[in-house]
């Protein structure tokens, strides 16, 4: 499962699949565009294909065709301007948890972080704390499915739009709205470097 939001995509529309299609890169876009998330993030197709072009344009709505071969300062040109754009704003969402026999509509984005402790979830919000039992970390974490999720350690995720400061010295982070610290887990300090280096 992946949790980081991609910006943009180029796909080789002659790119073959896993039964040796070689319009596997049109499926692949196809796919793409069923995902809410990604239904107006920028494509740039590379092919050696013309017919294609217009149902690329008019049925995937691609941000750029380039037939090969192309130039590679064209297309870093290309990829800087369809950079530019706006990110799409995804609807927000909510989480679903049941605590002491109660179901619990969460907002996603009020969540500022989840503890792994004794076969328990604990979801932290803005207000309140829930207890979550017969969840794994793994499963909160694929419903929840957010690049804002990050997994700093067997035992924690945190929400990066609360994260007050990270202390890689310590192997600290510190969250807006709550005192505790939460740990880095050693094995995660590069993942974590990797992912606020921006």
């Amino acid at each position: 499962m992946l949790h980081d939001y991609i910006d943009l995509f180029i796909i080789d529309t002659v790119a073959t699949d896993s039964d040796g299609d070689s319009v596997g890169g049109i499926r692949f876009a196809e796919a793409i565009r069923r995902v809410q998330q990604y239904c107006f993030t920028p494509i740039i197709f590379l092919s050696y294909l013309e017919d294609p072009k217009l149902f690329m344009y008019e049925q995937l709505h691609c941000y750029a065709f380039m037939e090969k071969p192309y130039d590679r300062s064209e297309l870093i040109k290309v990829v800087e301007t369809a950079l530019e754009f706006p990110k799409p704003q995804i609807k927000k969402r909510n989480l679903y948890i049941k605590d002491e026999g109660i179901i619990y509509s969460v907002k996603i984005q009020d969540i500022l972080y989840i503890k792994s402790e004794r076969r328990r979830l604990y979801i932290y919000t803005k207000k309140e704390a829930f207890t979550v039992k017969n969840r794994t970390l793994e499963n909160i974490i694929e419903e929840i499915s957010s690049g804002d999720f990050v997994r700093c350690s067997r035992f924690y995720v945190v929400n990066k739009r609360h994260i007050k400061s990270i202390d890689y010295v310590n192997r600290i982070i510190t969250i807006t709205g709550t005192k505790e610290e939460i740990d880095i887990g050693p094995s995660m300090i590069k993942s974590m470097k990797s992912k606020f280096s921006s």
